[in-house]
């Protein structure tokens, strides 16, 4: 299986043109789960391990609708580049 990389940065572009303020938002939230989980993973108490498996559930839940959404928007590929190019 091939991949396309300017096909995934082209509907990657094409989905930031569609985001509203909800998803921009949820990806913020995803990316400080992500960030939070990174500095809980260096040392391992309970309290720790509760806040880790609580901001999985968070970047999960928030990622799974974008990565829905960029990927119907993978699925829609136009059939002439020249309309990625509507500044």
């Amino acid at each position: 299986m091939a991949v396309d990389v300017e096909q995934l940065t082209q509907a990657g572009q094409r989905y930031i043109k569609k985001m509203d303020l909800e998803d921009m938002a949820a990806l913020k939230l995803c990316l400080l789960a992500t960030g939070t989980l990174a500095g809980l993973s260096l040392k391992g108490r309970f309290a720790r391990r509760l806040a880790a498996v609580g901001c999985s559930f968070l970047a999960a839940g928030l990622a799974v609708p974008l990565v829905t959404q960029y990927l119907d928007e993978l699925d829609q590929t136009p059939s002439a580049p020249e309309s990625l190019n509507e500044n």
